[in-house]
């Protein structure tokens, strides 16, 4: 079989279920050195925050070998403990809690793209855009990155949005509405169709029967405690061998 034609079979293989309410999409590939425009003006961009500085400047390159995998995001992902959900692997933690797309896409180059990765796993968590942004600016700037990614062959995937819950007197809910938390995961997971890369849904693994976020998952109503990323863990580790695989193969 020829090359484009194991590619093109690999990329059918991805179209599967990862679990129990967790799907899977294909992984095409833009051309290496495709310019992608930033889908709002540069003067609208906070500062980068320089968090992720020392330790991105202190990384060697990547293994010719082995891949690096960057998990990028907010407290969802600052708050995940990859060294011990997914022990040895050496996946790179680059979440910042409290942060809105805008400022992810500000550092995104900083704590990404400079960093040569292989594979790059997106999660947005509870999504800081809700109430402040548009459901359109966070769409286009999730575009935005997933298309950088993809434009230096390097694999995106995307995780779902969760959602929360009340707690401690402050309604999590009401400032995150679940049908705009929903119509953004379905969003991402048509995204993820058309445009062919990884998605999981990791929305139902910890969500209880009123689509809420299950209180035995969260002590505050929105972060997962680590019961809850164990809860997620299977599926985005069989993305992430996913993608790995995706990507020496390019």
């Amino acid at each position: 079989m020829s090359r484009s034609g194991i590619v093109g079979l690999l990329f059918g293989l991805l179209l599967v279920v990862i679990a129990v309410g967790c799907r899977s999409t294909g992984t095409g590939a833009m051309s290496a050195g495709t310019t992608v425009p930033l889908p709002l003006p540069v003067d609208s961009l906070p500062r980068p925050n320089a968090k992720y500085l020392a330790a991105d400047a202190a990384l060697g390159p990547p293994s010719p070998r082995e891949p690096r995998v960057i998990f990028f995001g907010s407290s969802a992902v600052e708050g995940w403990p990859l060294d011990q959900v997914f022990p040895g692997q050496g996946y790179l933690n680059r979440g910042i809690g409290g942060e809105q797309t805008r400022q992810m896409i500000a550092r995104f180059d900083q704590d990404v793209m400079t960093l040569h990765p292989g594979v790059v796993v997106i999660h947005l968590g509870g999504v800081n855009d809700l109430g402040v942004f548009t459901l359109a600016e966070t769409e286009a700037n999730l575009t935005y990155m997933v298309r950088r990614v993809r434009a230096t062959g390097a694999v995106p995937v995307l995780l779902s949005p969760t959602p929360s819950h009340s707690a401690g007197g402050y309604d999590h809910p009401a400032h995150r509405p679940p049908a705009q938390v929903l119509a953004l995961r379905d969003w991402i997971a048509d995204h993820a169709r058309a445009e062919r890369y990884l998605f999981v849904d990791v929305y139902p693994l910890v969500a209880a029967s009123d689509g809420s976020l299950r209180r035995d998952l969260s002590r505050d109503g929105l972060h997962l405690t680590r019961p809850g990323y164990d809860l997620l863990t299977p599926s985005v580790s069989e993305a992430v061998q996913r993608a790995i695989h995706a990507s020496k193969v390019k």
